[in-house]
């Protein structure tokens, strides 16, 4: 690529030495350089670029981009002094790939918990209707139905433009990307042209990274604060009625604003709602009239979920009748309030709820359904090295609403797996209640002791298959520890 059009979309302090005219790549990974490259130095929370100069020059970088130059220089590398390399990186990264967001119409999905669920269902949907669709998000990133796996719920800036390249490429035209705080926060979605911006709902999570609500609020408003600034194309922001965050988004986004809900008056709103346990089934009031929708979906947190998808999807013009067919199809994302057997003597889910508010929801749509003279039993842990603060919510939350709870292991890492449960079962208000550290032991535990007619809900890592135990990885799935369980005592 020419070095003059790429190096103009930045701030420049200083350059030490001649740019050549051309490079062949652009890297922040000084592993992944290539003769010719330019190798970006960004500075993370535990690795320093800037530590990785030498190896770079080494592996055939000719422009290295710093926030600090180095004692020695060498003659024959530029060197491009900036005031912000995560900054810089951004508008490189947009330039190199021809900035491919401003040729796709990208939903952005923002919230504590639903980001996924909302996803996997407008892309379905759409891929039903004939669009050729993308997905960047949790689980999988989909380019027009080629899967490759997901590392973070949004990755770093030049993978995401490249990706969005990779999409233009495959000739995709409408991309569904979740958005999480801490992208936001890092700057890894600077420069992507958002069309749409969904919120879900913000509960407490990541203080551990943002340290106040506050600021976890306001990380989540960066989404719809950079939207609507170009007058000449039409932006929307879907809002959750039912949260009163949406109030504060609403008053910093320039973007026309549409609301959805259950509880308080909304633009798109879901009534008369009967609730199942193997589907969903409610009235819509919307502007144009009603519709009746029914969904293989459970619980009152998935009624937001598909309303928001509802929205989003009516907004590119798809009829209703269209939208409430592709709501009958569709499968709920792997480890969302997914039913692992259908078996009628046992209610057996996997959920990813690994916060306060997604305990809360997930126990709460289960009581919807379950069977009153029966018992619910909850299995449940919570990350090492993550936010403390919310452990014993989620064991006061899991002790009210379940009948027995077993706290496990969930990705310790680093930290003491004893100190995590001690920590969740120190907000239990009942003894009803076990601590198993082996989360294979304590899922066969509570499938041991749910008798015909009760449920059991397996949570914390859905979709996940694997456990972290220190930086390593081991393979587990929740999903076929739940299957080997129930062939053990015969269910």
């Amino acid at each position: 690529m020419n070095t003059k059009k790429l190096f103009s979309v930045i701030k420049i302090k200083e350059v030490y030495g001649n740019i050549p005219s051309e490079i062949t790549t652009l890297a922040a990974d000084s592993r992944k350089i290539k003769e010719g490259s330019v190798f970006v130095c960004i500075r993370g929370n535990t690795v320093d670029g800037h530590d990785f100069l030498d190896s770079a020059i080494e592996k055939g970088a000719k422009v290295v981009v710093v926030e600090e130059l180095p004692e020695k220089m060498r003659e024959d590398i530029a060197y491009v002094k900036v005031p912000n390399t995560d900054r810089a990186l951004a508008y490189l990264a947009n330039c190199y790939y021809d900035y491919p967001s401003e040729k796709l119409r990208i939903i952005g999905v923002t919230g504590t918990n639903g980001k996924t669920t909302i996803s996997t269902a407008i892309n379905d949907i759409l891929r039903g209707q004939g669009y050729k669709t993308g997905v960047t998000g949790t689980i999988v990133v989909d380019i027009n139905g080629n899967i490759f796996p997901s590392k973070n719920t949004t990755s770093d800036v030049l993978t995401v433009q490249e990706t969005l390249h990779k999409m233009v490429d495959e000739g995709v035209t409408d991309v569904v990307m979740e958005v999480s705080s801490h992208g936001l926060s890092l700057g890894r979605l600077w420069g992507v042209d958002f069309q749409t911006g969904i919120f879900t709902n913000l509960t407490q999570d990541h203080l551990d990274f943002h340290g106040t609500m506050e600021n976890y609020k306001q990380a989540k408003g960066l989404l719809f604060a950079q939207m609507g600034q170009d007058i000449k194309k039409e932006k929307v922001a879907i809002l959750n009625a039912d949260d009163k965050t949406s109030e504060y988004y609403q008053t910093i986004t320039s973007a026309s604003v549409i609301t959805y809900g259950i509880d308080n008056k909304a633009d798109f709103q879901a009534i008369n709602i009967v609730y199942r346990e193997d589907k969903t089934e409610f009235d819509l009031v919307y502007p144009s009239g009603t519709q009746h929708i029914e969904m293989p979906f459970v619980g009152k947190f998935n009624v937001s979920n598909m309303l928001s998808v509802i929205v989003a999807l009516f907004e590119k013009g798809i009829p209703m009748e269209r939208i409430a067919e592709g709501l009958q199809k569709i499968k709920p994302a792997n480890g969302r309030m997914e039913r692992v057997v259908e078996d009628e003597k046992r209610f057996v889910f996997i959920d990813y709820a690994h916060t306060p508010d997604g305990v809360e929801k997930v126990l709460d749509s289960v009581k919807l359904f379950a069977n009153p003279k029966r018992k619910v039993f909850f299995v449940i842990g919570t990350g090492g090295n993550r936010d403390k603060l919310k452990r014993p919510i989620m064991g006061k939350l899991a002790s009210e609403r379940a009948d027995f709870v077993i706290f496990t292991t969930d990705n310790p890492r680093f930290e003491p797996w004893e100190e995590i449960m001690e920590q969740l079962a120190g907000g239990a208000i009942d003894d009803n209640f076990e601590c198993i550290g082996d989360r294979e032991k304590a899922i066969f535990r509570a499938i041991e002791l749910a008798q015909e007619g009760d449920t059991v809900v397996i949570a914390g890592k859905g979709h996940e298959t694997y456990q972290i135990i220190g930086s390593k990885k081991h393979p587990f799935n929740d999903k076929e520890v739940v299957l080997r369980a129930m062939q053990k005592y015969h269910l």
